[in-house]
């Protein structure tokens, strides 16, 4: 079994547990550095944003999320927020560390849309989980997302390894979290593609470490899967297929292992075991199919296949029996489970060729004139739709706080509304310019006035011109009203240049009144 470590931080010193029944390989712990401190940088934030009674307001939302954190690295904070105790993994449980690492990724979703990432002033510093060596740091909310989400995936693998005993429950649950931890690195890739920083993660994070890492928790949940249909009894055929997949799925892996830039940070028996399960379920595959072709008198290819079978264990169990530099990480309960595998094999192998020999008599095939087993998949990535949904205004602790988009949003609405309106202002007033200096070329509204005032016609809607009582001096200079003029009477316009101050309306409609009969007259 092979045991993928979690994404290990500077800020915190993570051993990882190895299983005791199943196998797995760890790497050194790291050592406690520099803190992260999400209070003090919320708090500035929130004063630099909004104002200091806000930040006030907020500081045991802020201390949840600080909180909220060391409970994802196995810490216990004390009550007064000042002292902190750092203690291993068994302080806080699998189960409390995979609820507070899901928690945490979903609250730093919701904070990326709240809070700007450079106005924050904050840098996340990871180190990388196959070398403690490098380190990544970026100045991104969405890395620290990403870490937990990484950090999640291997919790719930971890848990998986501890659940995985054979028995049908324990094998049930191991199944669906090796499942849910394909699911998580899955949506992990799909998270991190998107993000600016995407072409320079370190090697955990980049794709072939993600796709081989899910392809390796589909294994182990396939594997889980062959054990419990084993225990049941299940027909041949379905556990031949079913392991005939399990040697697809550890080759994929084998391959990802054995290519750059996997091949430079993953211990050499990681490759080494995992092509040994490769190799042992091809066997085992073998072996279940010749159950098969004896059940259906085919005695010849039952030996052909079970030499097959004992050919592929024995080279297994040898090599992992060497203690060479490549196979020196393999625990012996990984050896015992060759042994046992090849101890059933080599069982049924004698007894074939036995019966063989003695009474069926039946040429033996070569092996390529085998028929292909066909391979059943019968694990899948589950899917992350809980962890992904959107936080609830009861679980979010920033949920009076605009969205840094809102925000943007709303500036970017009250920009375009100004320009909307002044733009409607000015065609207005261009509207109101223009209407003007068409009345004015045809001396309106006063040659309308004067054309009623001689034929004795009122206009019901006939407007009132004022006469500049109220308005100050200069505005009645200005537009050429004088206090003492006649009640209607017309400005001077253009057409009435040269026409004394104070002339009667009478004479001016007159005028107009010779210029139609002169029309009428034709011209004369």
């Amino acid at each position: 079994m092979l045991v993928v470590r979690p994404r290990a931080t500077v800020h915190h010193r993570h051993p990882l547990p190895q299983s005791p029944d199943r196998g797995g390989f760890a790497q050194d712990t790291l050592t406690l550095t520099k803190r992260l401190d999400w209070e003090a940088s919320l708090y500035k934030y929130i004063k630099r944003k909004y104002s200091a009674e806000e930040a006030e307001q907020h500081r045991e939302q802020f201390a949840q999320v600080a909180t909220m954190r060391a409970t994802t690295l196995g810490e216990e904070t004390s009550s007064d927020r000042r002292a902190t105790t750092t203690t291993t993994t068994t302080t806080v449980g699998s189960e409390a560390k995979m609820r507070a690492l899901a928690e945490y990724f979903r609250l730093l979703c919701a904070m990326e849309l709240r809070f700007d990432a450079d106005e924050l002033r904050m840098h996340f510093v990871w180190r990388d989980a196959y070398s403690h060596v490098v380190k990544q740091g970026e100045s991104d909310i969405k890395f620290e997302a990403a870490v937990a989400l990484f950090n999640y995936a291997a919790e719930v693998s971890l848990y998986a390894v501890r659940s995985h005993q054979l028995v049908a429950e324990g094998l049930r649950v191991a199944c669906n979290l090796y499942q849910q931890a394909a699911g998580l690195l899955e949506h992990l890739s799909d998270y991190i593609r998107g993000c600016l920083w995407a072409a320079r993660t370190t090697i955990d994070l980049s794709p072939q470490s993600l796709s081989m890492l899910k392809r390796l928790m589909l294994a182990q949940a396939q594997l889980c899967f062959y054990e419990r249909a084993s225990l049941d009894g299940m027909s041949p055929k379905l556990l031949s297929r079913i392991a005939a997949q399990l040697a697809v799925a550890y080759a994929e892996v084998a391959h990802a292992l054995n290519t750059t830039p996997l091949r430079e940070v993953t211990p050499p028996v990681w490759a080494q075991v995992v092509g040994w399960n490769r190799r042992t379920y091809a066997a085992l595959s073998q072996l279940h199919a010749a159950a098969i072709d004896a059940d259906e008198f085919r005695y010849g290819k039952q030996v052909c296949r079970l030499a097959l079978a004992h050919g592929l264990l024995q080279g297994v169990v040898d090599e992992s029996e060497r203690r060479d530099e490549r196979s020196r990480g393999a625990t012996e309960t990984i050896r015992a489970n060759y042994r046992d595998s090849f101890a059933k094999v080599a069982s049924a192998y004698a007894q074939a060729c036995k019966d063989n020999d003695v009474l069926y008599l039946e040429v033996v095939p070569a092996a390529s004139t085998l028929e292909h087993i066909q391979p059943l998949v019968v694990s899948k990535p589950t899917p992350t739709t809980a962890l992904t949904a959107p936080l609830l205004a009861t679980e979010d602790p920033f949920v009076f706080i605009v969205p840094q988009a809102t925000r943007a949003l709303l500036v970017e609405y009250d920009e375009l509304e100004r320009a909307l309106v002044s733009a409607l202002q000015e065609q207005l007033a261009q509207a109101v310019a223009h209407g003007e200096g068409v009345l004015r070329d045809n001396d309106l509204p006063w040659a309308l006035q004067a054309v009623e005032a001689d034929t004795g016609e009122c206009s019901p809607r006939r407007p009132a011109f004022p006469t500049g009582e109220g308005l100050p001096k200069e505005l009645r200079d200005s537009i050429g009203v004088h206090a003492s003029a006649h009640h209607g009477a017309p400005p001077s316009s253009p057409h009435r240049r040269g026409v004394a101050k104070g002339a009667s309306r009478f004479n001016w409609g007159g005028a107009c009144q010779r210029r139609r009969a002169r029309a009428a007259n034709g011209g004369a």
